[in-house]
């Protein structure tokens, strides 16, 4: 579905259109909010897009602030940050 949007809005898809740098911002957004939880992605989106937006003084830092954050995260909370809750088995 994203890449559908993404090609949408570029209006073409080619391999030089995506850095290594993007790639490294998606992953960040999904080890902070968790696999497979929206509301959880929609937070770390929200943290990884807009916090270096706010703090442009240490945009050449951003890099090191995304690597500190999922470490953090993966340390005390691998779950992501709003982890799901899981489900129970009905016997």
């Amino acid at each position: 579905m994203a890449g559908a949007l993404s090609a949408f809005m570029i209006g073409f898809i080619a391999p030089n259109n995506y850095a290594f740098s993007e790639s490294l911002i998606l992953v960040s957004i999904l080890l902070l909010g968790g696999i497979g939880n929206p509301w959880g992605l929609a937070l770390a989106s929200a943290i990884v897009i807009v916090l270096p937006e706010k703090l442009q003084t240490i945009q050449e830092y951003r890099f090191l602030l995304f690597a500190a954050m999922v470490i953090l995260i993966l340390l005390f909370r691998p779950a992501g940050l709003l982890p799901r809750p899981l489900r129970r088995l009905k016997t």
